[in-house]
C-alpha cells in the first residue's frame, strides 16, 4: 500500500467588502508599500483596481481593492495563524488612507478549506462518511437502483453570528488537484476528506474595526473547530 502522506492541505480566505471607494485607486502606491513593510511580506503588485501583496513563497497574501480586502493563508498548521494574521492586517488598513474614514462594511465572509488524508481507501471513507454524515437509507439506495460510487455534502447552516455554506465528502487525488492548485500533485494525498465552511454576514448595521475584529476571529475559529470535530467523527481520533 502506498505511505499515506499525514499532512493536511488547506486554505483559509478573509474577504470584507465595502461600500465602493473610488480613492483607493489613487492611494494604491502608498498602501503597497505600507502593507508590505507592516506584515513583513516582500511581494507586491499593483494593478488597474488592486494591490497585492504576498509571501516569497505564495502561502501568505493580503489584498486592497476600490471594494473589497482581505487575505489568503495557506497551509497553516496552527489554529490561530489565519485570525491573527487577519486581524493585524485589517487594523492596520484602517489607519492608511482613504480608509481611515469610517468603512461600510456590506459583507463579512471567511471561507476555510481542508483536505485531510484518510488512512482508509476510498471506498471505506465513502461509506464511513455515509453513515456519519448523511446517513442514507437502504429504501434510498434501493429506489435508485444503483450503487454509490461517490458522495458530497452541500449543507447551509445558520448560527446566531451569521450564515455558513458547506461542503465535504471524500477526494481522490485528481479531484483535490482541481480544488488545491497551490499544491503540487505529488504532495497530495491519495485520498482525503474534504471539508469547505464558507462562514458569512451581512451586517444590518454599521460595525466599528472592534466588531469586525472579533467577527472574523469567531468566525476562523469555529471553522476550524468544527473541520477538528467532523474530521474526528469520519476519520476517528
Amino acid at each position: 500500500m502506498d505511505k499515506v502522506i499525514l499532512v493536511e492541505v488547506n486554505e483559509h480566505i478573509l474577504e470584507l467588502r465595502y461600500k465602493p471607494n473610488a480613492r483607493i485607486l489613487d492611494f494604491r502606491g502608498e498602501l503597497a508599500a505600507s502593507i508590505s513593510q507592516y506584515m513583513k511580506l516582500a511581494e507586491w503588485r499593483i494593478q488597474d483596481n488592486r494591490v497585492d501583496v504576498e509571501s516569497e513563497d505564495k502561502t501568505t497574501r493580503m489584498f486592497v481593492a476600490f471594494r473589497n480586502a482581505g487575505t489568503v493563508i495557506r497551509n497553516t498548521t496552527l489554529q490561530d495563524y489565519f485570525p491573527n494574521q487577519s486581524t493585524k492586517f485589517i487594523r492596520h488598513l484602517f489607519t492608511l488612507e482613504p480608509l481611515t474614514e469610517p468603512v461600510i462594511v456590506e459583507r463579512i465572509g471567511v471561507r476555510s478549506r481542508f483536505a485531510i488524508p484518510s488512512p482508509f481507501p476510498f471506498n471505506e471513507l465513502l461509506k464511513k462518511f455515509k453513515e456519519k454524515m448523511l446517513n442514507i437509507s437502504q429504501e434510498a439506495l434501493v429506489a435508485f437502483n444503483a450503487e454509490l460510487i461517490d458522495i458530497s455534502a452541500p449543507l447551509n447552516f445558520q448560527t446566531k453570528s451569521g450564515n455558513i455554506n458547506t461542503n465535504s465528502g471524500p477526494m481522490e487525488i485528481e479531484q483535490l488537484a482541481r480544488f488545491f492548485g497551490f499544491v503540487k500533485k505529488e504532495n497530495l494525498p491519495k485520498v482525503a476528506l474534504y471539508l469547505e465552511f464558507d462562514y458569512w454576514l451581512k451586517p444590518t448595521t454599521n460595525l466599528s474595526t472592534r466588531e469586525i475584529i472579533d467577527l472574523i476571529k469567531l468566525f476562523a475559529d469555529e471553522n476550524w473547530q468544527r473541520h477538528e470535530h467532523i474530521k474526528s467523527l469520519i476519520l476517528g481520533d
